[in-house]
């Protein structure tokens, strides 16, 4: 055997081995390591693809080899699918993950592997492997067919997109957990560039560098979890705080135009819509109230379902210190009304006769007398 290509499967394998301790470390840590689940899913997905690939290039004729190509491809393609259902979760994007977006994500993948696995008799994927000729260890060559390049484009979008994610949260999150965002982007960035030094044709020897460079990426994903508690301290994302809020909240902006709000507000607020951002908050909102000054509380009742809620509003403002909008949060109240007026009722009138009280023909006659006077 060529003594580069034993190198290269020496560090493939050693690559497939971090893939495997980091999903049992995972699996170990499942009670304070959050998205879990989804990050045992990659590993082994990579393990799969990493050594799938070292017995490819250990193998010793044409047929061992097609034989561990068509196990790459139990992994390889939902590697990249799995990596950005991690990242919406890192990035707290959980309304994206629905049980139909999920399964979509992975119809693509399946039919990847399936036509792998079936290529003998379609040469879809594949037109043809074959052995490179004048090679002393046996290494194949491949003509691609239709299904591999949906197959590569869907890979790369999914990582692209990924990464585009990311550099969206990098800037929205604080500065302390940046190291942990830019590991995600490396370990995005870094094979999709090995991927298409591989594919324009300058790797060494023509073999996939992708399982190599993994093992930077989960040397690298090793050291994050570490030291800076990757996946165990992970920044909740302000959306999800934002939507998961039991108080209706809306922002306006400073012209009282409707910027957003969350889904209590939309339950408490019936003419509040998905076209109302933009509007008057005047136009979506039956309020007397002037909402100009820079701090108000009133209550609100809405006459609708008479349900009572207690208004806050205050100021919202930028990095310069300067007035851009307001937060107008509303807390449900009815039940405390409601209780309230039982007090009222229970202080004023008899419980057997339900007739009023000395206490209430005292208040009464206070008021009474003070009329008079």
């Amino acid at each position: 055997m060529n003594p580069d290509i034993f190198h290269y499967i020496v560090i493939i394998s050693i690559s497939g081995v971090l893939s495997i301790l980091l999903a049992v470390y995972a699996f170990v840590k499942r009670k304070v390591f959050s998205n879990s689940n989804v990050f045992i899913l990659i590993s082994c997905f990579s393990a799969i693809y990493i050594f799938g690939h070292a017995f490819e290039l250990a193998g010793s004729n044409l047929a061992e080899i097609k034989i561990w190509l068509k196990f790459q491809y139990f992994g390889l393609p939902f590697i990249a699918p799995t990596c950005l259902i991690l990242i919406l979760q890192y990035t707290g994007l959980h309304r994206f993950l629905k049980r139909k977006i999920i399964t979509s994500l992975y119809i693509i993948p399946i039919i990847t592997c399936l036509m792998s696995l079936t290529n003998d008799f379609h040469h879809l994927f594949y037109q043809s492997v074959y052995l490179r000729p004048n090679e002393k260890t046996p290494l194949v060559d491949m003509i691609v067919g239709p299904l591999y390049i949906v197959h590569g484009s869907y890979t790369f979008g999914c990582l692209l997109f990924g990464t585009c994610i990311l550099i969206w949260y990098w800037k929205r999150v604080k500065a302390v957990y940046w190291k942990q965002v830019m590991t995600l982007i490396l370990g995005q960035i870094i094979p999709m560039a090995a991927s298409f030094l591989y594919l324009i044709g300058f790797s060494p020897y023509g073999m996939d560098p992708v399982p190599i460079v993994m093992c930077f990426t989960s040397a690298l994903y090793l050291w994050a979890i570490l030291s800076t508690k990757l996946f165990m301290i992970a920044p909740i994302a302000r959306d999800r705080i934002f939507e998961s809020m039991r108080d209706g909240v809306l922002i306006v902006d400073i012209l009282n135009r409707v910027v957003d709000y969350n889904e209590a507000a939309e339950k408490m607020i019936p003419t509040l819509l998905s076209s109302s951002i933009g509007k008057n908050i005047y136009d979506v909102w039956e309020i007397e109230e002037d909402i100009s000054e820079e701090q108000q509380k009133f209550e609100w009742m809405n006459s609708k379902n008479n349900k009572y809620y207690y208004v806050d509003m205050t100021e919202v403002f930028n990095n310069k210190k300067i007035a851009v909008g307001k937060t107008i949060v509303l807390n449900d109240v009815t039940e405390q009304k409601f209780l309230e007026a039982q007090l009222k009722q229970l202080a004023y009138t008899d419980g057997l006769t339900q007739i009023y009280n000395r206490t209430y023909f005292m208040e009464r006659s206070k008021e009474q007398l003070e009329q008079g006077r």
